[in-house]
């Protein structure tokens, strides 16, 4: 009996090392092969004889597919596309999954087969799920038919797909009336999916169709409706919205509504809000109402004032704190009249938290002390290793205009030792804010360490961008082929994508930019159509330019459209001087608003988007060819003052 004890202690050991060893294996970030063959010994499992039938089990070639997972995008294409006609549905269904996680719109025609051939639903699901990365019309035609589908689970899963897919204006008028019909749908999941999907694709027709939903005898469809119909902020919605909360509904339902409720547009809501926060449905809670309260875009003085006065009522209190913090500036001019009326002194220390709250950070919004003088480099470093990063990037940016002859020497000799760029970063900053490209004798150390950092998963986003600016800022020797780092463009990360792009529009990189051109991800397309106009007209070849031309008149994002103009520009005679610009924008640090992803600049006449970088309360852009371009309020523009030093530096 010990014996048979031991062995099941022994197995069961075993099996919880191998369950932490696979844990580890998932967590391994996407790394390119240490040596050439890596990717090709893995994928022999997956190769076929003459005839067409696999030399391996089915279980050999899921193992190979799942290992090949570890490895970058652009070295496991092949063997990628080739599983799509593999004879076993878990490989094909494997390999779309793969496809769709890491956005490879080459695996589109494939997937439209494998929709065409019918087949297993699953293998069909995931076929769908390629097709909506990049629907154009004749592929979006195939998302449409679906909703017709006998299958159940394929008319629910292309109705959610739908509601996310990228789609060109045309199409997503046929997407949201074959949605709209969907609403009848004897399913009750196909009904909840296509009324989610019509929110997401925003106002438009059919609110009259979703408000019908709030009757539906199914929870969860009525949920989904108020939910759509709080996305449209559609004030004719108003009404139904106010009957259904007046019907007895599960609580989940009853809080959808009242949110729903909150976003709508109407003036009259704003007494139907005070009264459900005095006498709530049965199921929610006061602080749930003021959190849906907090959500008004436009809340009336006549709200304010009602919150306020129920910060006296103990049971509300928690929850009208909760909805004025949430409104932020909406509420400050109220808070500020009750506190000079005066107030009972519980009461009036919790507005004074409420205001002290509310008020700006003084600090981090203020000027600079004066800055050192350019001789004395040790006080330079000390404003750089500052532990304030908006201080680090003013102090940052200001050195590389003022442009001392050792700032180049000393930022290398800071960043060729080994370890993380934490408490560098002001040094990498300098060197990519260069109004002109910077180079040295001795600055292989330095450039391996920045390259090291760019390709590292582990790092934040942002420090990966800021290596790669500074990398992007280098001189190259004429006639040298794009840089090692430009496979980046390839990186899982749209942002790391953009940020490549920008780097290498700085080097004049025309090649690896061209595939950007064409990434399923808009600030990805608008950060390559950026970096092309900082590159020569006369060296961007003509099938590029007829790409920018399509992206100009066609991409259904407008941040997108406005840089390809840009590059177009009929009346540039050279491309963008190289220096870059910029910009510091303050973000909002409130959970329930999504931090900004662009800023909006002026260059001339032209109104464009410049994709920003960051955490925390404040966000940063450096863009090359930007140097003259004024940041809209609230965002500021960083004074250029070496940008007249700058040179068109458009070919390395």
């Amino acid at each position: 009996m010990s014996r048979s004890r031991r062995s099941w202690r022994s197995s069961l050991v075993a099996a919880l090392i191998a369950a932490l060893a696979a844990s580890v294996v998932e967590a391994e970030p996407a790394r390119w092969p240490v040596w050439p063959t890596e990717v090709r010994r893995i994928s022999a499992a997956l190769m076929r004889d003459v005839r067409g039938k696999e030399l391996a089990g089915e279980r050999q070639r899921v193992a190979a597919l799942q290992a090949l997972d570890r490895f970058a995008t652009g070295a496991i294409v092949a063997p990628l596309l080739h599983s799509l006609d593999d004879s076993s549905p878990q490989v094909r269904r494997e390999a779309l999954r793969m496809c769709y996680e890491r956005e490879v719109v080459a695996c589109i025609p494939g997937a439209a087969n494998l929709w065409s051939e019918g087949g297993e639903p699953t293998v069909r699901i995931a076929a769908l799920r390629v097709l909506s990365l990049d629907p154009e019309p004749s592929r979006a035609a195939i998302l449409i038919e679906a909703l017709r589908d006998p299958s159940e689970a394929i008319r629910a899963q292309a109705a959610d797909f739908l509601g996310s897919a990228p789609m060109a204006p045309d199409v997503r008028k046929r997407a949201r009336k074959a949605l709209l019909a969907k609403l009848a749908d004897v399913s009750v999941t196909v009904r909840s999916r296509a009324v989610l999907s019509l929110g997401r694709l925003g106002p438009g027709d059919g609110t009259l169709s979703i408000a019908r939903l709030l009757d539906d005898p199914e929870p969860t469809v009525r949920a989904a409706a108020a939910e759509a119909l709080g996305r449209f902020r559609d004030p004719t919605a108003a009404p139904a919205l106010r009957r259904a909360i007046a019907t007895p509904n599960e609580s989940a339902v009853a809080l959808q509504i009242i949110e729903a409720l909150a976003l709508v547009p109407d003036p009259g809501v704003d007494e139907d809000l005070l009264a459900l926060l005095d006498d709530p449905p049965d199921g929610v809670k006061e602080m749930q109402i003021g959190t849906a309260i907090g959500l008004r875009a436009s809340p009336s003085r006549a709200l304010v004032e009602g919150l306020v006065d129920r910060l006296d009522e103990p049971t509300r209190r928690d929850a009208a704190l909760q909805a004025l913090l949430m409104l932020g500036e909406d509420a400050r001019g109220p808070l500020q009249a009750a506190l000079a009326r005066g107030l009972a002194p519980p009461i009036e220390v919790e507005v004074e938290r409420l205001l002290a709250a509310l008020r700006p950070d003084e600090a981090s919004g203020a000027l600079p002390p004066p800055w050192p003088d350019d001789a004395d480099a040790e006080g330079w470093r000390e404003q750089l290793e500052r532990s304030d990063p908006l201080h680090q990037r003013r102090a940052a940016w200001t050195l590389a205009q003022h442009d001392p002859a050792w700032r180049v020497p000393m930022a290398l000799a800071s960043l060729e030792h080994p370890g993380t760029l934490a408490g560098r970063r002001g040094w990498a900053m300098t060197l990519a804010a260069s109004p002109s490209r910077w180079s040295a004798d001795d600055d292989a150390v330095p450039r391996a360490r920045l390259e090291g950092w760019a390709r590292d998963p582990g790092l934040a986003v942002e420090d990966r961008c800021l290596a790669l600016a500074a990398l992007g800022a280098h001189r190259r020797d004429p006639g040298r082929k794009p840089p090692a780092w430009a496979d980046l463009s390839e990186d899982p990360l749209p942002r790391v994508r953009a940020c490549t792009a920008l780097a290498l529009g700085r080097q004049g990189d025309v090649l690896p930019l061209e595939g950007l051109l064409v990434d399923s991800r808009a600030r990805v397309r608008m950060a390559a159509a950026l970096a092309l106009a900082v590159i020569d007209p006369d060296r961007i070849p003509h099938g590029v330019t007829a790409r920018l031309a399509l992206l100009a008149a066609e991409d259904p994002e407008g941040t997108v459209r406005t840089a390809a103009a840009l590059a177009l520009d009929p009346a540039r005679t050279g491309a963008l001087p190289n220096a870059p610009g910029m910009m510091l924008l303050r973000a909002e640090t409130y959970p329930w608003r999504s931090p900004p992803r662009e800023v909006e600049v002026v260059l001339g006449e032209r109104r464009l988007w410049l994709p920003v970088e960051g955490r925390g309360a404040w966000r940063w852009a450096l863009v090359p060819g930007f140097a003259a371009a004024e940041a809209v309020a609230p965002a500021e523009t960083l004074p250029a003052r070496g940008a007249t030093r700058s040179e068109p530096e458009s070919a390395p």
